[in-house]
C-alpha cells in the first residue's frame, strides 16, 4: 500500500449502534481512607468520569 492508500483506509466495522460503559474495580473505600494508604480511589474514579464526559460519548447503559 502507498501512504495515500493507508490514509483513505476505511474502518473495518461499522460503528457500532450501542455503547455499553462498564466500570469495575473502582477500588472504593469510603471516607478520606486510601486504599493500601496510597491509592485515592474518589479521585480516580472523578477523573475516569471527567474524560468520559470530556469525550462527549453518551452511554446506553
Amino acid at each position: 500500500m502507498t501512504g495515500s492508500a493507508e490514509s483513505e483506509r476505511v474502518a473495518e466495522y461499522p460503528r457500532p449502534s450501542h455503547t455499553l460503559l462498564h466500570l469495575s474495580d473502582t477500588h472504593l473505600v469510603g471516607g478520606a481512607e486510601l486504599l493500601y494508604g496510597t491509592v485515592d480511589g474518589d479521585a480516580h474514579i472523578q477523573r475516569i468520569i471527567d474524560d468520559i464526559r470530556a469525550s462527549q460519548v453518551r452511554p446506553d447503559a
